[in-house]
């Protein structure tokens, strides 16, 4: 069963969210509420890509699971992510699963830029994210469906932290699911 879906795009179900996303240019059509529509169109996605990218390549893309407009406790033990490619961007060079372990939280309002915006979202703190060991069916690539499986965990949200490779200006992602 997919517990992170919300193809209707619905305010009161599942939310996306992203540290940092190519969302401020108006010129822009990448928007972190597409990882969990349910669409492999790569025409629906997200992006950190910059023409001048931060010296620091980190970034994350997660999911809070939401029912009836409440953040609720699942419990998960997979999730798939499937990157793309282009001229600027691609598949990360390090992706590690996390989940939250923090405090009660509120989705951030800006939750496709919350770094940027919400310096004091509890999402910033990383005392409140724990590493999920997991196990990949592949290598890290752009273009196929890469699925994780790991032991079953309690969480209110789960996340990829993501570097953008080096020698590109950002990570691009079709769809996550967990």
């Amino acid at each position: 069963e997919n517990l992170s879906d919300n193809p209707d795009f619905d305010d009161d179900s599942n939310r996306s969210f992203a540290s940092a996303t190519n969302d401020i240019d108006p010129n822009s059509h990448d928007r972190v509420d597409y990882v969990n529509d349910g669409s492999d169109d790569e025409t629906r996605r997200w992006t950190n890509w910059s023409p001048t990218p931060s010296d620091n390549p980190e970034v994350s893309v997660g999911v809070i699971f939401r029912e009836a407009g409440k953040i609720v406790e699942r419990t998960v033990a997979e999730g798939s992510i499937r990157f793309f490619s282009d001229g600027g961007t691609d598949a990360p060079s390090k992706l590690v699963l996390e989940r939250y372990v923090g405090p009660d939280f509120d989705v951030p309002i800006y939750y496709s830029n919350y770094r940027a915006y919400e310096a004091n979202h509890l999402f910033n703190n990383p005392d409140n994210w724990e590493s999920v060991p997991y196990n990949m069916n592949q290598d890290i690539q752009a273009g196929t469906e890469l699925t994780a499986t790991f032991n079953a965990v309690k969480s209110k949200a789960m996340r990829w932290r993501m570097d953008r490779k080096a020698d590109k200006n950002g990570v691009a992602l079709i769809e996550m699911t967990f």
